[in-house]
């Protein structure tokens, strides 16, 4: 446009002499060039600046407009957050693994998994709400120092947590980086530093601010846009899958009921255990608040789950029509041609729409990281220094968190192969990994029987039945996946033995998880042979039920709580603790919600809250209860 403009005001000034024909040669050859760049070699890279311009809005503005004086500033946010912005950020962090795993997933096996997942959510709406807003500190893991006072607990609770996030972003970011380096064709190194270093930079001069900016409707606009665009031009293809499609079968079917499942279990780790919901949620300032923020990110999620699995059902279908059954980035790229044939350019909008779901949640995993790392390990060590640079030292951390994920995302992407074919895996393992501490907070939650030595044996507990039961199954048989090329689709390459070991037919996220090839001779024990054949899928459902059956039976074994000690307010339902036990020393403090104790307000007051009650060997409730 420069060299346009430039050779008009040329031409009027009549400044060319002899120059003018070799100019206007070389200028004609520029035009063509621009005109054939403008609209084939600019359009792959349409994706990806979206995803950086919008991260960078966001940090610009908050650098230019937020002032932040303290740690706390940053955990919680200098402006008022109203209920349904935590619940819309809420619900694309909880709604970001599903969709790195629905490229390989069918909407007839997975269309109960919402339906679970929002069946947890309002049930905590009304049942632990009052217990979550009575939890004075940023981390959700102090909840369980209160509640059993014991900081090796708590301290092992935190790094499960961090893995578990630290998973999560590498996920995000290795399938945001994959999606664009294909239909790009930019090579990994450029593009994963990239997106990380957008990603942090949009929270780091903000913290939890960044929601209640007028910078955070950008995202959310572009991905309604583009699920209303598709939801629109495939809705004749969705109605005629749902004609072909047997309810009853579909509804008896195993996979069903295994994803509902799944869906209860993630909708109550993210909810009463998971520091990714409780940042966006925790400094609301009333119950009633937090409440209503649970209940709309159940609607949101819902929203975003029928959106997704709605495409993902079109997208089934345009693979079934168009090529064998093999999913890709750039067969998307097809489907996303396919829906819009007559605009080349606006496909590439719909990629930029839906990387946008993982890389803006990829922002908040390392939000919830940085507060989740500082509130439990690094805050108690350097109040010495003052509050502004603590806070330095809180960016420089999440600077650095965001650092070693991409370090990791790339070798991910290196070295693991093409990315689509370990998704499912990756979103089960997660589940896996996170369902013995939903079942340890659930058991603190609602009984009030749950001790310090069923706590910690029913967590081990747990977590060796994973192992056990891992090492059992996978060495008893191999886990399936597709592979493949689809419409000149470019993926990493695997030998031939490799594609042998894992091609298949047809898969979904329930039923390819669940198949497996026996390659072990027949095992004599008929137990054996039951927890060979379990399926991959209902891992995180064993690993619940083991760890909750562990922690009632040794909290039983040894005696229960000692109810004289207990502080009911950390307990859901006390009320109806109270009648069923007949207990005449249940007592409870006046309940005191996090605003009132280190609150939104006084943080814009005060450079740090007090949280010296926190310190349990001066707890004047214990002393005095322990004294009558």
């Amino acid at each position: 446009i420069l060299i346009r403009f430039a050779y008009t005001d040329l031409l009027s000034a009549g400044q060319f002499f002899r120059f003018q024909p070799r100019l206007t040669k070389c200028l004609s050859v520029k035009n063509s060039h621009f005109k054939r760049m403008e609209y084939s070699q600019l359009l792959p890279y349409i994706p990806l600046s979206i995803v950086l311009i919008v991260p960078a809005l966001s940090g610009i503005y908050q650098l230019l407009f937020t002032s932040l004086r303290s740690p706390i500033h940053f955990q919680q946010g200098i402006r008022d957050t109203t209920p349904w912005r935590s619940a819309l950020s809420g619900a694309l962090v909880a709604v970001s693994p599903f969709v790195c795993a629905l490229p390989l997933s069918s909407a007839s096996s997975l269309f109960l998994y919402p339906i679970g997942y929002v069946i947890a959510a309002i049930c905590s709406a009304f049942i632990f709400s009052p217990t979550l807003h009575y939890i004075p500190s940023p981390s959700i893991c102090q909840y369980l120092f209160l509640r059993f006072h014991l900081n090796i607990l708590r301290q092992g609770v935190v790094l499960i947590h961090i893995l578990l996030i630290s998973s999560l972003s590498t996920l995000l970011l290795v399938y945001s980086t994959s999606f664009i380096a294909q239909i790009s064709k930019l090579s990994p190194l450029i593009v994963c530093p990239l997106i990380a270093y957008f990603g942090a930079f949009s929270m780091i001069f903000g913290g939890q601010t960044t929601i209640a900016a007028p910078t955070f409707f950008i995202p959310f606009i572009m991905i309604f846009v583009g699920i209303g665009v598709l939801a629109y031009k495939g809705i004749d293809n969705l109605w005629e899958i749902f004609e072909d499609m047997n309810i009853v079968e579909s509804i008896s079917s195993t996979p069903v009921w295994i994803a509902f499942s799944l869906g209860i279990l993630n909708g109550l780790h993210l909810i009463i255990a998971s520091p990714l919901l409780y940042q966006q949620y925790f400094s609301l300032n009333t119950k009633q608040r937090l409440r209503n923020s649970l209940i709309l990110h159940a609607l949101f999620f819902l929203l975003f789950s029928i959106s997704l699995l709605s495409t993902s059902s079109i997208y089934a279908s345009f693979l079934e029509s168009a090529c064998p059954r093999f999913a890709s980035f750039a067969s998307m790229l097809a489907f996303f041609d396919f829906v819009l044939p007559t605009k080349e350019n606006f496909s590439y909008i719909l990629a930029a729409c839906h990387i946008l779901m993982t890389t803006i949640s990829f922002s908040f995993t390392l939000l919830s990281l940085s507060t989740l790392i500082w509130e439990d390990i690094f805050r108690a060590t350097v109040t010495v220094h003052s509050q502004i640079r603590q806070l330095h030292i809180v960016q420089v951390g999440l600077l650095a968190a965001g650092t070693l994920i991409m370090a990791c995302s790339m070798t991910v992407i290196y070295y693991g192969g093409d990315f689509l074919t370990y998704a499912p895996f990756a979103f089960i393992s997660l589940s896996t990994l996170a369902s013995p501490i939903t079942a340890l907070c659930l058991c603190s939650f609602i009984l009030p029987c749950t001790n310090l030595k069923g706590a910690i044996g029913g967590l081990m507990t747990g977590y060796l039945g994973i192992g056990l039961l891992s090492l059992i199954h996978f060495r008893a048989s191999v886990i399936l996946f597709p592979m493949g090329e689809c419409l000149n689709a470019t993926s990493i390459t695997t030998t031939s033995r490799a594609l042998e070991a894992v091609k298949i037919d047809n898969s979904t996220l329930i039923s390819t998880l669940s198949t497996s090839t026996s390659i072990a001779s027949e095992l004599p024990s008929l137990f054996m042979y039951s927890l060979r054949t379990v399926p991959f899928s209902l891992f995180p459902l064993v690993a619940f039920l083991i760890s909750c059956l562990s922690m009632i039976g040794i909290s039983l074994c040894f005696g229960g709580e000692d109810m004289m000690a207990l502080d009911w307010n950390l307990i859901a339902c006390a009320r109806l603790a109270h009648v069923v036990l007949r207990h005449r020393t249940i007592t409870a403090r006046s309940r005191r919600g996090f605003i009132e104790s280190e609150s939104f307000r006084y943080a814009q007051q005060t450079p740090y809250p007090d949280t010296s009650y926190l310190n349990t060997k001066a707890d004047p409730f214990l002393e005095r209860e322990k004294l009558t």
